[in-house]
């Protein structure tokens, strides 16, 4: 007896599997985003405190605030750091590192005390 029988998926199987694997994507993706983000925005905020450190190095040393994160290069900085936004850098306004990128979304926490 010879059996004649498809061998392969059905639509409905594959469109099952299409469909499982599209709210998997649909779930996945905006939380990969959203840490990725996030983990840029830490990066900036981790730059900006070592800035503000070589800051207070050379200001103790130079009794004098830099005019330009590239003053800070290689005396107190091994490179001028950039935000991992983007290709900006670094700017010192009132005698503070600012993002170029996003200054009002990364900065420093301020102290409570």
């Amino acid at each position: 007896m010879k059996k004649n029988r498809n061998k392969g998926f059905t639509i409905v199987e594959i469109m099952i599997v299409v469909f499982i694997l599209g709210l998997l994507a649909a779930i996945a993706i905006p939380n990969f985003i959203r840490n990725r983000e996030e983990a840029q925005k830490q990066c900036c905020i981790a730059n900006l405190r070592k800035l503000e450190t070589a800051l207070e190095l050379y200001e103790l040393e130079i009794n004098t605030t830099p005019a330009a994160v590239s003053d800070l290069v290689p005396d107190y900085l091994m490179r001028e750091p950039r935000c991992p936004m983007g290709t900006a850098g670094y700017t010192i306004v009132n005698g503070d590192p600012v993002c170029s990128n996003d200054p009002e979304e990364h900065q420093l926490p301020t102290s409570s005390s």
